[in-house]
């Protein structure tokens, strides 16, 4: 099946949609949004043409603005046209900064689910915020017990629903690292060198906070974890099948990409928690796991960084990607529908918690000044 997928490019200077036949240059008419209807066509074609003509008009423009660049069609048309633009933005005087090339994809026909980031990242704080303030008003004493018991429930809970809410599973099998304690080395020094000892918990330099680098260290050995516990859950049977997926031997997984977004700097003390999820359905005739990390905060009870993944299934014996195994799709497929399952429970469990604190503070007075 066909796959629609987009290019966004965040550029200077010009603002340019392409929609599968055309480039539509955005001058602020309406006709020009991103809604307007255009045809299916032939996604790549005058790929190069579009683009010099969409920057040559753009040339001498005194505002700033972002290039986006949406591209529909089949994947190896999407990736060609995103190799004709990355070198055109290479050797374009305006020097659009190709780093910021993202892909993004969906199956055809299908609408594209919202990604779990959609949430605010700032719900769970948001939340507490307004039940404490509910709390330091004229409230009933029932009221207050009750508000009480909430604050504690989320202080208790935090991790299932703010990780819950998002599709991820955080059972103890599931944690990849179960409260990690952040090392002072896991910090950079400041510009004057480096730290011989570690100050007080309460002081922190003004670069004391978690290498970025590290982050991904504790995505990598969270994802090893995770897929290990694949092993224990098994049959005896299947569990040396599991086992081999971690090593260069027969049937493995090799990490192609990994994509890092840095929600929160992290500083020691502090303990971290590492979750993975399925980002899609794997089939019968995968030869890729896609997944999605999120690395939370003790201290802070929020994520403090994401990170998305795409694994290999890679053989070996003949040196190319394979297929996983039957009972290995059995297994994940049956993960990713009870991740759905529990982010629907934990999402009716949040929407009970606004629903009582809408009712809380529609009975509050506010306190005489």
């Amino acid at each position: 099946m066909a796959e629609r997928r987009n290019i966004t490019i965040v550029g200077t200077e010009c603002s340019v949609h392409f929609s599968a036949s055309r480039w539509l240059a955005s001058r602020g008419r309406p006709e020009d949004d991103e809604g307007s209807g255009s045809r299916v066509g032939a996604p790549c074609s005058g790929a190069d043409s579009d683009v010099s003509r969409a920057a040559t008009e753009s040339r001498g423009r005194p505002t700033r603005a972002n290039l986006h660049l949406h591209v529909l069609g089949t994947r190896d048309q999407v990736l060609l046209a995103q190799d004709r633009i990355r070198m055109h933005a290479v050797r374009n005087p305006l020097r659009l900064p190709t780093n910021q090339i993202r892909l993004f994809g969906t199956s055809a026909g299908q609408p594209r689910e919202p990604k779990s980031a959609a949430l605010s990242p700032r719900w769970f704080t948001d939340l507490r915020h307004r039940i404490k303030k509910c709390l330091s008003l004229q409230i009933g004493a029932q009221d207050a017990a009750r508000l009480r018991a909430r604050l504690d429930y989320l202080d208790k809970h935090w991790l299932e629903l703010s990780a819950g809410r998002e599709g991820f599973l955080t059972g103890a099998r599931w944690r990849g690292l179960d409260r990690h304690p952040v090392a002072w080395g896991d910090m950079p020094p400041t510009p004057t060198g480096f730290h011989t000892r570690a100050p007080r918990p309460t002081t922190h330099t003004s670069q004391g906070h978690v290498n970025n680098v590290v982050y991904n260290r504790y995505a990598e050995s969270g994802r090893l974890n995770w897929i290990a516990s694949f092993a224990y859950a098994a049959e005896p049977e299947h569990r040396r099948r599991w086992d081999e997926l971690m090593m260069p031997n027969g049937v493995g997984l090799i990490l192609r990409s990994i994509k890092s977004d840095f929600k929160l700097p992290m500083t020691y003390p502090d303990k971290v928690t590492v979750l993975h999820k399925l980002a899609e359905k794997p089939d019968y005739s995968s030869d890729s796991i896609a997944l999605e990390a999120v690395i939370l905060s003790e201290r802070h009870q929020r994520p403090t960084a994401r990170c998305f993944e795409d694994v290999v299934v890679y053989d070996y014996r003949v040196a190319k990607k394979a297929p996983l195994l039957d009972f290995m799709v059995d297994e994940l497929r049956a993960t990713y529908e009870l991740q759905e399952q529990s982010k629907e429970d934990v999402e009716r469990k949040v929407a009970q918690l606004h629903q009582e604190l809408e009712q809380i503070e529609g009975r509050v007075e506010p306190s005489p000044s």
